[in-house]
């Protein structure tokens, strides 16, 4: 089955406003929400994506709405509400993430959900990156001067 958005464009910015509003004084400057949801082969999922210019923190949270005999709305109603509430814990203690980039499972009232997200803080991302690539152009003159000298002439 092909992935079908059950949360499109406008009702993503509507639940977004709705967090924003909600979250106003948690929330730094510039520091928006984007909300996303799909469903695809039986699972539905719904995405926050918590971001401004220098970090970001998307999460994904998803349970398998057939084999629990649920409708997608209702399964997309369970899923808002999950990650509202770890994202309200999320900036009234500390920031410190709720989950991590694997999928990780939740119970939430008997249902089984699972969840997964990774904070990215962009600023050290990019160094990191040039770190690295400083370092292979580097070993890769080493390798390329001993290649020079082991030539015979």
């Amino acid at each position: 089955m092909a992935r079908i958005d059950i949360i499109g464009p406008y009702e993503g910015r509507r639940i977004a406003r709705m967090l924003h509003q909600l979250h106003l004084g948690a929330l730094a400057s510039g520091e928006r929400f984007e909300v996303t949801g799909w469903r695809d082969d039986g699972w539905v999922t719904v995405g926050f994506l918590l971001t401004d210019a220098l970090r970001s923190y998307p999460v994904e949270a998803r349970l398998h709405a057939d084999h629990l005999g649920m409708r997608t709305a209702q399964a997309k109603d369970v899923l808002l509400d999950l990650l509202g509430h770890f994202f309200s814990l999320y900036l009234s203690a500390g920031r410190a993430p709720f989950t991590g980039p694997k999928w990780e499972e939740v119970d939430m009232n008997g249902v089984a959900v699972f969840v997964r997200g990774q904070e990215r803080h962009h600023v050290a991302e990019v160094e990191a990156s040039a770190l690295l690539v400083a370092d292979a152009l580097q070993v890769a003159s080493v390798v390329a001067a001993a290649d020079e000298s082991e030539e015979p002439a």
